[in-house]
């Protein structure tokens, strides 16, 4: 074939995409779906050429396909669409781009990667928005049915966030992808199905125009035969028409009479093209012509450049070229933006099912191949890490004329990272097709680890697919090594419960290590913990250390240990915290284990700052920065210092809070978002404590901004105070609402309970007594979902407002009002942070309020003598003798005026 054959045909389609590409002011989709080999991709080239190369008022994005490797991640469908935004829209979304990558570089959590994620597509958004405000935008998506469902849910939030453009897509069948656009666009959405196999008016012109190409006539009757057989498919037509020029006649065109084709049943007739299809596919492989050798190669190996081809086909570099290029001409071989080529998937599922079992039994020639791809993509890997690494160098030589120079440089970082992951996911595939045991499942780990020690996250997906599909060939050993990576793969993308799921799997193996069971045990408790099932998680903590314990493995135990102590943390046993993290502490010094004993160090100050030993607390703080130091660990440092900053609040010392949680903020990356939301946010806190409410309420809101989930009900809560002591009351019931929703939906026990709190304060500001029974439902339910937990303060403080509604309601019931005290006061002797929350200012606020309800001073004995009996009891009188005299005079006050 000398030239490529011209688009034949489907004006109706094109006369409507016309239209639609000039509908200026609209978002339209047209999706076009059929079988494969029905023509969409030469629809889409059509397109191109006839109505987008001079558009003018409009800006094309020439065609993208999905079934190009590196559109398997979102972030690649989004640089692809902001390459053809224009220059200027492409360097700022390149500006963003690179501030994910330092983050990745940085090391920050999964959650802060993903809301600089969001805050590159919103980077794109705008881009989109002021282009598309002057000019009409059109996008061609092809082969939309290979989109990875993350892909395709990217592409649903482009489409829905953007208007003034047209989107044309073209995939077989996908009646689930259509109905979400349907449902989701209505009107502003056609869809347009094929039924090629039925059009023999379309298949008889296309013949018409092969035949000229050829300058080579079929026999009438051979005509009507292959248009029963294959419709009008113009890959099949291609094909069964080369076939016959080369003097051979697949059998079904000799042997039988249209009529019979014909009149053959549905299921018989398709068996009798899909015959005919192998003998075509194997016609073509038997002619031994180079091309035809590319073919075959290409079923399996793409997509290729004339490189690939010279290695592969063992030919010179002037022929891989000039086969390139021949290739290209090929109905059934698309050319991909960077001019490689790959076969249309119909023609490569016809290859792989009807030719490589017939021509390589032993899987011999496969294997051949397999191994020389997986050096060549060793070698490319390497080369690609050399430019990497060279553009970076550049990229810091740059740093005094940064604007258009770096943008290419950077350009150029962007695209060889794609390149480097598409190779090494080629890389994988072939090593596992060679010897899935040995070279497949190590390169498999060393590529996820990467990925994940990269924070290339969606690229461990994929990596995931390609060795599932070897999963059986493994032992029960290899599968942990599987497994226990897709755990991790799952609990940073915050999907708890399949992670629970697979990880219970794995715990079910008779088999495993004792180190790897321990491993996973401490992934299980964790996963258990973020699924709000805090207990659960500490006794899988303990049984851990004590499987550590029974096989003497202390480099385990350390770990065991110091998530136990976490858990003992969140359940508010700060004392078994503290045992915990000590003993973990004393064995990551016999391990030798400096930077796990600086993270347990900063845990334990914690920990002690709670209960109010600021001593112990700021000496651990010490010795925890003087590690860090020798460790030269910034991001370490920076965690360290927020701590100090706490530990300083809590002891009212506030100048000293605030230097240390600026020293914190230094120690962090920009871009470091979590640990900053929460540095801000007790900056926050202690801008409150001091006065400077508007100070706070700026460091809240710069917290805000950053949107960390976990963060979320923390924050608002804060500034909810804030506005509170400003006297903006509705605006600060609003915003504990709001946190309060917020701590449900993340399971944040600790804040659910603190809202509780300042909402029925609030009721009882408002003397809405009647909402006893409402907090009290809410507090019952809390308790239910929370059975294990002991924040004292927040429940303590909860119990005294409860108190205080029961002793304003009408009715009296001060029996309810006694035993919320009793237990209040309790709880509230145990645990004293900030100087509001004393026993002492609590119990003034206590004696205000009996004032204000002219509560009878026999009852305020009757309460007084409940709490002083309480006091001696449970020996509170030594940490708080202060609370004695209230007791005392309430009871003697009684008296007097009895």
């Amino acid at each position: 074939m000398n030239a490529r054959m011209p688009f034949i045909a489907r004006e109706d389609e094109l006369k409507k995409i016309e239209s639609l590409i000039n509908e200026r002011g609209t978002r339209r989709i047209l999706w076009i779906q059929g079988p494969g080999g029905s023509g969409k991709t030469r629809l889409l080239e059509e397109v191109c050429t006839r109505f987008l190369r001079q558009l003018g008022g409009s800006l094309s994005s020439g065609i993208i396909d999905f079934d190009d490797r590196i559109l398997h991640v979102p972030e690649n469908l989004e640089r692809v669409i902001a390459q053809n935004l224009g220059e200027q829209a492409y360097a700022q979304y390149l500006s963003e781009i690179q501030d994910w990558r330092k983050m990745q570089d940085a090391g920050v959590s999964p959650e802060a990667l993903n809301r600089q994620s969001e805050h590159v597509y919103e980077t794109l958004i705008r881009n989109f928005a002021l282009l598309s405000e002057k000019r009409r935008i059109v996008l061609l998506f092809d082969t939309v049915e290979k989109a990875e469902d993350d892909v395709w849910e990217r592409l649903c939030q482009l489409i829905q966030d953007t208007h003034n453009v047209f989107f044309l897509l073209t995939s077989r069948e996908q009646p689930h992808y259509w109905n979400k656009i349907d449902k989701m666009l209505g009107k502003d959405a056609e869809l347009i199905v094929w039924k090629p196999m039925e059009d023999n008016a379309f298949g008889e012109l296309y013949i018409s125009h092969k035949e000229r190409a050829l300058s080579f006539s079929l026999p009438s009757d051979m005509r009507t035969k292959i248009l029963y057989l294959v419709g009008g498919s113009p890959i099949l037509i291609d094909m069964a028409v080369d076939t016959i020029s080369h003097n051979f006649v697949p059998e079904p065109l000799v042997n039988l009479k249209a009529d019979s084709i014909l009149s053959l049943s549905k299921t018989r007739r398709e068996k009798m093209r899909q015959n005919f299809e192998s003998q075509l596919v194997r016609r073509v492989i038997e002619m031994r012509e180079v091309m035809d050798q590319l073919i075959l190669v290409m079923s399996r190996i793409y997509p290729l450049d004339d490189e690939m081809i010279a290695i592969l086909l063992n030919v010179s570099s002037e022929i891989a070229k000039d086969l390139l290029e021949k290739a290209k001409l090929r109905v059934y071989v698309k050319t991909l933006p960077d001019n490689r080529i790959t076969l249309h998937d119909e023609v490569r599922s016809m290859v792989k099912n009807y030719i490589w079992d017939y021509i390589d039994p032993q899987k011999k020639r496969r294997t051949r191949d397999s191994k020389i791809v997986v050096e060549y993509f060793k070698e490319q890997e390497k080369k690609i890490l050399a430019e990497i690494k060279k553009l970076r160098a550049q990229q810091n030589d740059d740093q005094q004329d940064q604007a258009q120079k770096n943008v290419h440089v950077y350009n150029g970082l962007e695209v060889l990272q794609n390149l480097l992951w598409s190779v090494r996911e080629q890389l994988l595939d072939h090593a596992l097709y060679i010897d899935p045991n040995k070279i497949g499942l190590t390169v498999f780990s060393r590529i996820f680890d990467e990925a994940t020690r990269t924070y290339n996250f969606p690229y461990r997906d994929i990596l995931l697919k390609l060795v599932e599909g070897y999963y059986e060939c493994f032992s029960t050993e290899q599968k942990y090594e599987i497994d226990n990576r897709h755990v991790k793969a799952l609990l940073d993308s915050g999907k708890y419960t399949k992670a629970e799921n697979l990880s219970a799997k794995i715990l079910r193996s008779t088999t495993l290590s004792p180190e790897k069971r321990v491993d996973m045990l401490i992934q299980y408790g964790n996963i258990k913990i973020r699924l709000g099932y805090i207990k659960d998680g500490r006794d899988y903590f303990e049984n851990a250390v004590k499987l550590c314990q029974r096989k003497k493995m202390k480099p385990s135990l350390v770990p065991a240990l110091n998530a136990l102590g976490w858990s003992y943390r969140l359940l508010g046993d700060s004392e078994s915290a503290i045992e915990n993290y000590k003993r973990a502490l004393e064995l990551s010094i016999q391990t030798k284990d400096r930077l796990r004993r600086a993270w347990i160090l900063n845990n334990l100050a914690f920990v002690y700052s709670q209960q109010a030993r600021f001593g112990p607390a700021l000496a651990l703080c010490d010795q925890a920065n003087e590690l860090w130091e020798q460790l030269n660990f910034g991001r370490g440092l920076g965690a360290l210092y927020e701590v100090y900053g706490a530990i300083y609040a809590r002891m009212g010392q506030f100048e000293k809070a605030v230097g240390a949680y600026v020293h914190a903020l230094g120690k962090f990356d920009k871009h470091d978002y979590e640990w900053l939301s929460r540095i801000h946010a007790g900056l926050g806190l202690v801008y409150r404590l001091t006065g400077e409410l508007h100070q706070a309420e700026r460091e809240l809101e710069i917290a805000r901004e950053y949107k960390i989930k976990r963060d979320e009900a923390m924050i608002l809560h804060r500034l909810a105070h804030v506005k509170s002591e400003m006297g903006q009351s509705e605006m600060a019931r609003r915003l504990f609402e709001e946190s309060y929703a917020a701590s449900v939906e993340i399971s944040d026990a600790y804040h659910e309970l603190n809202n509780l709190g300042d909402l029925s304060k609030i009721a009882i500001k408002e003397k809405k007594y009647d909402r006893l029974k409402y907090f009290t439902t809410l507090y019952r339910k809390y308790k239910n979902n929370w059975p294990d937990m002991t924040y004292a303060r927040a429940e303590g403080m909860l119990l005294k407002h409860l108190a205080d509604l029961a002793m304003g309601l009408s009715s009296r019931n001060y029996a309810v009002a006694e035993r919320y005290y009793r237990l209040a006061f309790t709880l509230l002797a145990r645990y004293e942070t900030y100087q509001e929350y004393t026993v002492q200012n609590q119990l003034i606020n206590v004696e205000r309020h009996w004032e204000n309800l002219k509560v009878p001073l026999a009852e305020r004995a009757k309460i007084a003598r409940l709490l002083y009996t309480t006091w001696k009891k449970e020996n509170l009188s030594q940490q708080h003798p202060e609370a004695t005299s209230f007791f005392v005079r309430w009871m003697e006050e009684a008296k007097i005026y009895e």
